[in-house]
């Protein structure tokens, strides 16, 4: 693992190197990559992300945690618009 101190090694038994969301990148790093995303291309965010940061990350590295995220907030949002049915307009009927 690379760090902004340079590189260590975790053994594979710690907490630490258990990836709940199945990336191997910091919450941080995370975080920071999203930022770098949303703000235009993935290749972009990679080279900016390699100049700010000096990590080597791939465009694809960088859609797959867009793509995860994005899933993830999506997910909520759709199933609360198809639960819920449209309003019923009720017409007056003249006498």
């Amino acid at each position: 693992m690379t760090t902004k101190y340079g590189r260590i090694e975790i053994a594979n038994t710690e907490s630490f190197s258990c990836h709940l969301s199945g990336f191997g990148i910091s919450p941080y790093l995370q975080e920071k990559l999203l930022y770098l995303a949303q703000e235009g291309t993935y290749l972009e965010a990679s080279q900016t992300g390699e100049s700010l940061l000096n990590l080597k990350i791939s465009p694809v590295q960088i859609y797959r945690l867009a793509n995860h995220y994005g899933q993830y907030i999506e997910a909520p949002l759709n199933d609360t618009l198809i639960d819920k049915e449209p309003p019923v307009k009720q017409q007056k009927i003249a006498a």
